[in-house]
């Protein structure tokens, strides 16, 4: 590489540099393989989880039947996820799981406690946080969520902080706000019937082998990027699914 006196240099413009880019996948793989394995997202999961009865009971039957990898945009958001969680967990938080009626409980946080335990969701969402001030801004999901870990703990009481990834869409971002909800005891135990009904589902197929049948125990959403999109459609167009 020849030298160049800096007294004859001429100063780079601004967009215009000459370096070569070519794309790595290699490392982009390997990225995405150290982060999985950093936050454990490849670890299959206990099947009484009580997130397993919040989400799909079809993709949670394939996890445990025949699983195959995430998706790279399923990876992405477990990874930005998990990372921040772990990023804003205290380092002296150990897990401290529960069970009832063989549904097991671990919010991100639990704080030792005073009176009563403190319990803490971290979530994060692309959606804007011009938004948060109303309901829908916390999602049915978070929320069955929250209320089986208040019943499994006996406990009303639920923090949640939500880190908006783009802020209001107006720079500067993300933005971090930080709640605390109070739930109706009759609320708690609607949720929690409606928990035990998803379990039923789930344990009788894991039972009987036979799949819970897709597209009626999740919301249509959860098939986008899922990685079990493609053999819910096989299956059910050449009539496999019962």
């Amino acid at each position: 590489m020849a030298y160049i006196e800096p007294a004859l240099a001429i100063p780079l413009r601004k967009g215009h540099y000459t370096m070569e880019r070519v794309e790595n996948p290699e490392l982009q793989r390997q990225v995405l393989k150290w982060l999985a394995d950093k936050y454990k997202i490849l670890e299959l999961r206990a099947p009484n989880h009580l997130s397993t009865y919040i989400y799909c009971r079809t993709k949670a039957f394939f996890d445990h039947k025949q699983a195959i990898e995430p998706t790279e945009s399923e990876l992405m958001l477990f990874i930005t996820g998990y990372g921040l969680q772990y990023t804003l967990t205290p380092p002296d938080i150990e897990d401290s799981p529960k069970e009832l009626d063989g549904v097991v409980s671990s919010p991100d946080i639990v704080l030792p406690p005073i009176i009563l335990e403190q319990l803490i969701e971290v979530k994060s969402t692309r959606r804007s946080a011009k938004n948060h001030s109303d309901d829908k801004a916390v999602s049915d999901f978070w929320l069955q969520y929250m209320l089986g870990n208040c019943k499994i703990r006996d406990t009303n009481k639920y923090d949640l902080v939500i880190i908006y990834l783009m802020g209001n869409y107006s720079p500067p971002f993300p933005q971090l706000y930080a709640d605390t909800l109070t739930f109706d005891f009759e609320e708690i135990e609607l949720n929690w019937a409606m928990i035990l009904e998803h379990k039923a589902v789930l344990d009788k197929a894991l039972e009987t082998d036979i799949m819970p049948t897709p597209y009626e125990h999740c919301e249509l959403w959860e098939c986008k990027g899922c990685r079990y999109n493609m053999m819910c459609e096989v299956l059910t167009r050449e009539g496999l699914t019962t």
